[in-house]
């Protein structure tokens, strides 16, 4: 198995170096450009490479990956700042949102609170690009739903190769995990490049082009 120190308070000041570059290349596009730029793949990255050190290094210290107590830290650490925020823009929009849009902001709430505004907005045909269309205060949450799914799906992949590790103990977990993972990224680059060309607004919010 891999050998995992804490890697996240090792590299605390280069994590959040990059996440206030990420932050700053959202805002600049978003605002100065009027374009997407690459800064939520890189806050991506940074979240998929804390999850998976973090599993990691918890199997090598427990010799288990369980369900609820994965699933429970996270909603901890993820919640409470979720529920505040919400809370404040349904309170808000009741005050200042013209009624147009104060019903599809109360659809979002819904969908961004169980973490699957990324499929509400391809549902309804969203397009994130486009400045005419009619935007919510809840609609950047779509990435954050992308994020809670990936920690999903990545609960999935890692109990399968624990389960393979337990079954054959000889077999080498680093060559395992990183064929797993290398074979994801393929499929996911290539499913990400072919559905940009035949529908750029759905591969946007499709969690399967981001992992």
């Amino acid at each position: 198995m891999y050998k995992i120190i804490d890697l996240e308070k090792r590299f605390r000041p280069e994590i959040e170096g990059l996440r206030i570059i990420a932050a700053l290349l959202v805002a600049i596009y978003h605002i100065w450009f009027g374009r997407i730029s690459g800064g939520v793949d890189v806050f991506f990255v940074i979240s998929g490479f804390l999850i998976t050190t973090s599993i990691i290094s918890r199997y090598n210290k427990t010799g288990e990956f369980k369900f609820f107590p994965y699933i429970s830290n996270l909603l901890k650490r993820l919640l409470p700042s979720v529920l505040t925020v919400v809370l404040t823009i349904i309170v808000l929009s009741i005050f200042f949102l013209p009624r147009t849009i104060l019903e599809k902001t109360f659809n979002e709430t819904i969908a961004s609170l169980l973490y699957y505004q990324n499929w509400q907005l391809a549902l309804s045909s969203t397009d994130y690009l486009d400045r005419e269309q009619m935007k919510t205060p809840l609609e950047h949450f779509w990435a954050m739903s992308i994020q809670r799914q990936f920690y999903l799906i990545w609960f999935v992949v890692f109990s399968f190769i624990f389960f393979i590790l337990k079954r054959k103990m000889k077999r080498n977990g680093r060559r395992l995990i990183n064929t797993v993972l290398g074979l994801m990224f393929i499929l996911s680059l290539g499913y990400s490049i072919y559905l940009t060309e035949v529908n750029q607004p759905w591969a946007y919010f499709d969690v399967s082009t981001r992992v």
